[in-house]
């Protein structure tokens, strides 16, 4: 458990599997060789002043595809399907019809960021009957679920033509608000936005100003910015837009868990027979 874990614990460890809280951790840590994360996000990490120069740092890369993908696909059908609408039609107790939905075949859906996370959810939308188009900052990417990959840095010109965007990109500097008010206003009316990427992807305020003016716009949004939200958030309440936890990831599904421990436990023997072979590696020893 990570909230019970001390300095004094950190400072004697060789081998760290999990996520540390990054206040407890320092570059004067000089026992610590090796920190394996339960995350596929370790931005973190790589802060000036949290790891020794000695400590290779791996993420859980290849953890979270399944997961993340299914609860993108989940959100993404909610939305088309209006079923957000059905389930306060049910707590208010009205017996409504909401009108026209909309469906995955046939559909292009723009995934930004290729990497693990992004190929399962352009291959689940791909079995489905949706054109995907990738947004990577590696346009020579090639994958058969995805129709056509764009350079990343051209979203802003090349959004209107989609009817799905979701977002599957890390925190970076050329990620920082990708979806901004230019973006939006480029974007179809109708367009349904999905963030499992980071929340910082997203200006949110510029995100909810436009679907307060676009009643047709939909978003659904696992991570945001700021997180946790506060309970006395307007954006609790804003039409078409659903929200969850930060959950799309984590160990909810067992299998990610699963997956999780098949990486840390051939890293555990890599690291003692064949350092060169652990996989996931973000950092070598510096």
């Amino acid at each position: 458990d990570k909230t019970s874990v001390t300095k004094e614990q950190l400072a004697e460890a060789t081998i760290i599997i999990g996520n540390p809280p990054v206040g407890l951790l320092s570059d004067q840590l000089t026992n610590l060789k090796w920190l394996q994360l339960n995350s596929a996000g370790y931005d973190e990490y790589l802060q000036p002043g949290v790891l020794p120069p000695q400590t290779i740092l791996s993420n859980a890369r290849g953890t979270y595809g399944l997961t993340v993908s299914e609860h993108a696909l989940s959100l993404c059908l909610m939305l088309m399907r209006k079923l957000h609408l059905y389930l306060r039609d049910q707590l208010s107790h009205d017996w409504a019809r909401e009108g026209r939905v909309k469906s995955v075949f046939g559909s292009r859906v723009g995934v930004v960021g290729l990497g693990d996370i992004g190929r399962n959810v352009a291959t689940r939308f791909y079995s489905l009957g949706a054109t995907v188009i990738g947004y990577d900052i590696d346009s020579e990417i090639q994958l058969e679920a995805v129709a056509e990959v764009r350079p990343m840095a051209t979203i802003g010109e090349t959004v209107a033509d989609l009817d799905v965007l979701i977002l599957c990109a890390p925190a970076t500097a050329e990620t920082h608000h990708l979806v901004d008010t230019s973006l939006l206003n480029q974007a179809k009316a109708d367009l349904i936005l999905i963030n499992v990427g980071r929340g910082d992807l997203v200006d949110t305020p510029a995100l909810i100003a436009h679907m307060e003016k676009n009643s047709d716009f939909m978003a659904a949004l696992d991570v945001i910015d700021p997180e946790p939200l506060p309970k006395d958030s307007p954006y609790w309440d804003v039409h078409n837009l659903v929200l969850t936890p930060h959950v799309a990831g984590g160990f909810h599904l067992d299998k990610t868990k699963e997956l999780f421990l098949e990486i840390a436990a051939g890293n555990l023997k890599a690291f003692f027979t064949e350092p060169a072979a652990l996989q996931n590696v973000i950092r070598r020893d510096s």
